[in-house]
């Protein structure tokens, strides 16, 4: 059963992200949907908007027309990634966050397994760069970024070089957020760099368990200041590590 979308400044978003839910929650691969009129009944919009949502469906290839039948599910052949899904007042960039975690973690493992000689002189020139923007004064979000670039290109894994590309740019703004409340703390500095630096040295020395414990830890203070900046507590989300030590 679809809800009504109380919020109007984005209907075909919401109309997208609800009747995908219910599918996914509700439906299996081969039913039919319900008609688009019943849909704008239930979701209480007009026939239009779900026409729109129902086709951007069907180009993610979760539903197809069936002429004379109707619309049903599919199995889903294609991944595609919106941007609306990830707007910063949401829980979708916490979503991504956490998901950066673990794909991020298996980077470095894999850097560590394949590193050349080459990508060390590039991840030690991405390291003090970005040391060098923090003693400089600035907020080093693009250098940061740039590093952790640097050790995907070193995991010569297209598709985790594709993902983490992708999520760079979306996070810049969220860093350098994080990054603007941080700025006067020196504690906050030193563990980052420290974080950075053990990556890069574990990396370099081919330890590829190592890189990947080291890259959870990274990620999880991340987690923590994010979760920090939308005042949520420590019950909003328990850290890898604090899991992990329980």
């Amino acid at each position: 059963m679809l809800r009504s979308i109380a919020q109007k400044s984005s209907l075909v978003e919401d109309a997208i992200r609800m009747i995908e839910r219910s599918i996914r929650e509700n439906l299996s691969v081969g039913e039919r949907l319900p008609s688009e009129a019943e849909m704008s009944r239930q979701l209480q919009v007009s026939r239009p908007v779900v026409r729109e949502a129902l086709a951007f469906l069907r180009a993610d290839g979760l539903v197809e027309s069936r002429q004379g039948q109707g619309l049903f599910t599919t199995a889903q052949s294609v991944l595609r990634m919106r941007v609306e899904d990830l707007r910063p007042d949401g829980a979708g960039l916490l979503d991504l966050l956490e998901m950066r975690r673990a794909l991020e973690a298996e980077t470095a493992r894999l850097a560590a397994a394949r590193r050349t000689p080459a990508d060390i002189e590039r991840l030690r020139a991405a390291l003090d760069a970005m040391a060098e923007a923090e003693a400089a004064g600035r907020d080093g979000v693009a250098e940061d970024l740039a590093f952790h670039l640097a050790i995907a290109a070193t995991s010569r894994n297209p598709l985790l070089i594709k993902m983490i590309h992708f999520w760079s740019a979306l996070l810049q703004d969220t860093i350098a957020v994080i990054r603007e409340a941080d700025k006067a703390d020196d504690t906050v500095l030193r563990t980052r760099q420290m974080r950075h630096a053990a990556i890069f040295h574990h990396i370099e020395a081919g330890d590829a368990e190592a890189a990947h414990r080291a890259m959870i830890d990274h990620m999880s203070e991340t987690l923590d200041r994010f979760r920090a900046e939308r005042g949520e507590g420590p019950a909003a989300g328990r850290s890898v590590r604090s899991e992990r030590n329980a």
